[in-house]
């Protein structure tokens, strides 16, 4: 038997999309920033069927590189807090302090904002947020969108679109994560919405696949491979304190989580799941009277509201078709057959709510001198808890490298070396033919692209 002393070196790779964004300057619609400076302009939408519009933008190019993120509201023109929230992060942002560059949207829908019109574009009837990724022969929403498309979703890496409750929705503040069975483009969104802060999150798998035809912006997006978010908050034409700082600290917990500003990311720790959510409608026209209020937890069956005639007889009483969070209720009196009473959130089972994420390890194995360990058993554990079932393994190649693709890792991990089969199944303790050295717990980093962690230890090598 003969004893070398070994140095054994492991990079992590974390499956990831990596901006790698150095561009020396950005151009959106007519606003072009270089490094370091914020430039305003706007997203020139040329007359066609019917008139022109013009869509304010801002561009914040970072003095260092980074991702690029694109913030939009106000496809709905008269959800407020989401609309003044961008606002106020245009004036909040700094060049200076940022890494990469951040595109900011923060109103498409002119025309509903200055006419007060809730859920369209007035010029066309058409919603702003239903006709991505547009074309330009169509009408003025979907020449807009068709833009947005091309200006903004092309160019970014990531995407948050910021709604909340309309004129006759009393909203309480949600988040949308689309799965899409791409696992690293569903860890970076899942991440970026436990980040954004909302507690209640609505899991989307029904969303179009289709990139030409993605419909909402932020699928446009997503069906991109751009991991992207949906947020939620204010309700009813207000602007309140609480519902505008959820959408700006959101923004910005996120554009920490992508290391685009500096600071700790603090993460929602029990969010609250959501299947589905499942809509109850009117069943006649008439006068609108709630009995529950928006975040109000309803069993199936009960008393959501009801609708009376104009003369104050009650004609339909509304009632949960399941049970769920109330996520907004009409906040007015007028009610039309056919329309939302309510919108209900379907809690999901732990089983739904879980994700399994693949984390790629790649590196060498190698003596003090920096020849190659051939053959070394090396293993991916977990560091808290008793190994369960099959451990991820592999051999060395002739030139001491390997490459181990994990399932579901847990949050802290070791990585071990070792010259003998399967040695974390037996107890290498226990045997002195071999010895087995391991790193310490590693906790799995926010969002490294890379992470190098030096072993030293003395590899037994079998006669």
């Amino acid at each position: 038997m003969r004893r070398l002393s070994a140095s054994f070196a492991l990079t992590l790779f974390l499956l990831v999309v990596t901006a790698g964004q150095d561009r020396k300057t950005v151009t959106v619609g007519n606003a072009t920033a270089s490094r370091g400076q914020k430039v305003t302009g706007t997203i020139e939408v040329p007359p066609g069927v019917d008139a022109g519009l013009s869509i304010p933008v801002a561009v914040v190019h970072g003095t260092m590189p980074g991702p690029v993120l694109a913030l939009v509201a106000g496809s709905h023109g008269t959800e407020y807090t989401s609309i003044i929230a961008l606002e106020k992060l245009i004036a909040m942002l700094d060049p200076a302090k940022i890494s990469g560059t951040v595109i900011i949207v923060p109103l498409i829908n002119i025309q509903s904002f200055e006419q007060k019109v809730p859920h369209v574009n007035p010029v066309d009837k058409k919603s702003m947020n239903r006709f991505y990724p547009g074309k330009m022969d169509g009408s003025q929403t979907e020449r807009a969108s068709y833009l947005i498309t091309k200006q903004v979703v092309e160019q970014c890496d990531h995407l948050i679109d910021l709604h909340g409750g309309d004129l006759d929705e009393s909203l309480r503040p949600y988040s949308y994560w689309t799965r899409t069975g791409n696992e690293k483009q569903d860890q970076i969104s899942r991440e970026m919405v436990l980040a954004f802060g909302l507690d209640h999150i609505i899991i989307s798998t029904e969303r179009p696949k289709d990139p030409q035809a993605s419909r909402y912006l932020e699928n446009t997006a997503t069906t991109r491979g751009k991991p992207s978010i949906t947020a939620e908050a204010g309700y009813a034409g207000t602007v309140e304190t609480d519902d505008l700082n959820a959408l700006i600290n959101g923004c910005l917990s996120v554009m920490r989580y992508l290391k685009m500003l500096p600071g700790q990311v603090s993460m929602v720790e029990r969010p609250v799941w959501l299947e589905k959510v499942v809509t109850l409608a009117s069943e006649q026209t008439g006068m609108f009277y709630p009995v529950v209020r928006r975040g109000t937890y309803v069993e199936q069956g009960m008393k959501v509201g009801y609708v009376t005639d104009y003369v104050g007889k009650v004609i339909f009483e509304a009632r949960a078709p399941v049970a769920g969070v109330v996520l907004y209720v009409c906040a007015v009196p007028s009610m039309t057959k056919g329309a939302t009473i309510a919108n209900i959130g379907v809690i999901a089972s732990p089983q739904q709510a879980q994700t399994r994420f693949a984390y790629h390890f790649g590196g060498t194995v190698s003596e003090s001198d920096g020849r190659a360990l051939p053959r070394m058993n090396v293993c991916v554990i977990p560091a808290e808890r008793p190994i369960n079932g099959r451990i991820p393994c592999m051999k060395t190649a002739d030139n001491g490298s390997f490459d181990i693709t994990v399932n579901d890792i847990p949050d802290k991990y070791k990585v071990c070396a070792s010259t003998k089969e399967s040695p974390f199944i037996l107890s290498p303790n226990n045997d002195p033919s071999h010895r087995v050295v391991c790193s310490a717990s590693i906790a799995l980093p926010e969002r490294d692209d890379s992470r190098k962690v030096d072993l030293k230890f003395e590899a037994v090598q079998q006669p």
